[in-house]
């Protein structure tokens, strides 16, 4: 095996390319290569940022719709726009089963290879626990008791935020991170070791 250096990356070959034309070909490959690779890499990361940030406009407005909806005179109606309310909020967690379903498995590579995007990615979702303050702070306990045991629902399914899957290997949260920073790092002093 011969070591071609001066190229894109360190390149280990069984035959000889270290001579012109072949060495600028194969380095001419690499740059594309890795360039296109990247620009997927990227298209993907900002289509969750982008994902991430429209679920967080639309927990806004579910906030938004909930406090209108419990500011609302007419028990009639506030039931009404309440239940509505609730409807679309059960909507948002279909949304998370999609996009869980979209980009896990690239969930999962992308947390290995970003922390920067995967931080983000969790603060954006995080404010799905807003709903549940906004809510607990509107006077939902001077209405009726039924609407105040629906609120209550509401408010205990608001505790749980919503979270970014990667694949299989779980929720892509801090633990999850540390702990793949721990296997990268020990396989990496094994490596080193050997």
């Amino acid at each position: 095996m011969t070591e071609v250096c001066g190229l894109f990356t360190y390149t280990w070959t069984p035959f000889n390319i270290d001579f012109f034309p072949v060495r600028e070909i194969y380095m001419l490959v690499q740059v594309f290569g890795v360039h296109h690779l990247y620009m997927v890499a990227g298209l993907m990361a900002w289509l969750v940022f982008e994902t991430t940030h429209h679920i967080v406009v639309r927990i806004r407005h579910v906030k938004h719709v909930i406090t209108e909806a419990l500011a609302e005179k007419d028990p009639v109606i506030r039931r009404d726009r309440f239940r509505g309310a609730v409807q679309y909020h059960n909507s948002l967690f279909g949304l998370e089963y999609i996009v869980n379903d979209a980009f896990s498995i690239f969930q999962f590579t992308h947390m290995v290879l970003t922390a920067a995007v995967l931080g983000t990615g969790i603060y954006s979702l995080l404010h799905s626990l807003e709903l549940a303050v906004a809510v607990y702070e509107s006077p939902w306990y001077t209405y009726e008791v039924d609407l105040q045991m629906d609120v209550m629902l509401v408010l205990k399914r608001c505790q749980t935020s919503l979270q970014l899957r990667a694949g299989s290997f779980g929720v892509m949260d801090r633990a999850m991170f540390l702990g793949v920073l721990k296997v990268t790092y020990s396989y990496i002093a094994l490596l080193q070791n050997t």
